[in-house]
């Protein structure tokens, strides 16, 4: 089996070697200690950001103290870190590793090339990562020859409310996402307060027109010979009044197929422009606005995005995280592109997965996996007997707590987007579980309805 072929490449390059894995917290790593294992790494030591919610995992592990006021300063701690590790942390690194032969595994956002003079399997090269920048990306989607809703880039002093707007600032902090530095702009007042809070950290704004309708992205993948381009996945950015909440990704929401189509047509343009400008290889996603014309980009990671997860959920053998790793790091192996872009479109269509999750900053109480209902317009812990429409868990995490909906595929239609049953979780969650997050609304499907 093609999947197998794949899991033998990872394997290729972990087998025999001692691994060392960064870039979540201690409790989030077992799973991928085990993964690890199964490839043939020798030994694993987890080098964690901070505890998080769960168990510590089958392996020596050092806690890395990490924390912030937002995800991505938690984000951008747990960068600066890695580049400049404590002397405690460095010792116990030593003592695992006395030779500093260990190979080092990042997250998906991982920008250091090396960790304690150890090499990173993989990292997110400068230049890639400077087209994550809201305020260039419009000029790719030109060269691209992608449609685009209009958009002005102005320095922040020149800033002034011209109607309902969407300002997203510039990465002179280093690249944002999840929402923060992006704001939906509708009064006087909020574009006073969103210019204020954009001086503070940029010094350029993208201005373009507020769209209304689904949240989605496509995945595609750079190959020596392929742009595979994969299945829209749906962006649960529900809106707490005039503010965007994001809050996890799911592959539930079917767009009509001709826009379906469309967007992956533009996953293998904008792949194509990255590869020729860049040198691009691995994953990235188009982000954009499913609107009543169809689809409108609005943003570029170039890297995987979290929805990768529940695309791969028809391919448990493979771990699309570390695959994309090494299809960095090894451009030149063969990953068989025409079969990578097929069976992963095929295995992403017949198993639909995802949910909704958010760092919160209030302090949580621990709930392990715990079996929920869907009643129709809410959510309500299960009965014994009753079977589960989703699972919650809570617990810590750098940020203060953290909360997740995990949905059971098989009593979740494909068709209608998820969020709606997204916004009603946060709504369960304030009442049981303690977390003061407020009304929430979903976008509207304009396409579908």
């Amino acid at each position: 089996m093609v999947a197998d072929y794949w899991r033998g490449l990872i394997a290729g390059e972990l087998a025999g070697r001692d691994i060392v894995l960064t870039g979540s917290p201690v409790n989030a790593a077992g799973a991928a200690v085990i993964e690890s294992r199964e490839l043939g790494a020798a030994r694993v030591f987890v080098l964690g950001e901070g505890m998080g919610t769960g168990s510590p995992p089958d392996a020596e592990w050092f806690c890395l103290p990490i924390d912030g006021d937002s995800i991505m300063e938690v984000i951008r701690a747990g960068q600066a870190v890695l580049r400049d590790l404590p002397d405690d942390a460095r010792a116990a690194l030593d003592r695992f590793d006395p030779d500093g032969e260990a190979l080092v595994i990042g997250s998906f956002l991982n920008e250091a090339p090396e960790v304690a003079g150890r090499p990173c399997l993989a990292w997110r090269r400068p230049e890639w990562l400077a087209l994550e920048d809201k305020v260039v990306v419009d000029e790719l989607w030109d060269a691209a020859g992608v449609d685009r809703a209009p958009s002005r880039v102005v320095a922040v002093e020149d800033l002034a409310w011209r109607g309902s707007e969407v300002w997203a600032g510039d990465a002179r902090e280093g690249f944002h996402g999840g929402a923060e530095l992006t704001r939906w702009v509708t009064t006087q007042a909020a574009a006073t307060a969103s210019a204020a809070e954009m001086a503070a950290h940029c010094d350029r704004v993208r201005t373009m027109p507020f769209l209304e309708g689904i949240p989605c992205s496509i995945h595609g993948f750079v190959l020596a010979e392929r742009v595979a381009a994969l299945r829209p996945v749906e962006m649960i950015t529900l809106r707490s009044g005039e503010q965007f909440f994001y809050a996890g990704a799911a592959t539930y929401w079917d767009p009509p197929d001709p826009d379906r189509e469309a967007m992956r047509d533009i996953a293998r343009r904008v792949g194509a422009e990255l590869r020729r400008r860049v040198d691009f290889r691995g994953a990235f996603t188009v982000d954009g606005v499913m609107t009543a014309g169809g689809f409108r980009p609005t943003e570029l990671n170039p890297r995987l995005g979290a929805g990768l997860r529940a695309l791969g959920r028809g391919l448990p053998q493979v771990p699309f995280d570390l695959l994309n790793q090494v299809i960095v790091s090894r451009p030149d192996l063969d990953y068989r592109p025409a079969e990578f872009e097929e069976v992963v479109l095929d295995a992403a269509d017949r198993h639909r997965g995802g949910g909704t999750w958010r760092g919160v900053t209030t302090t949580l109480e621990p709930v392990p996996v715990r079996p929920l209902t869907w009643t129709g317009d809410g959510w309500r812990w299960a009965a014994d007997d009753a079977p589960a429409d989703g699972w919650v868990e809570a617990g810590a995490s750098n940020l203060g707590g953290f909360i997740r909906l995990t949905t059971n595929a098989a009593r979740t239609p494909a068709g209608p987007s998820l969020a709606p049953r997204a916004a009603a979780f946060y709504a369960f969650s304030d009442a049981e579980l303690g977390t003061d997050i407020g009304a929430l609304t979903p976008a509207s499907d304009l396409r579908r309805a």
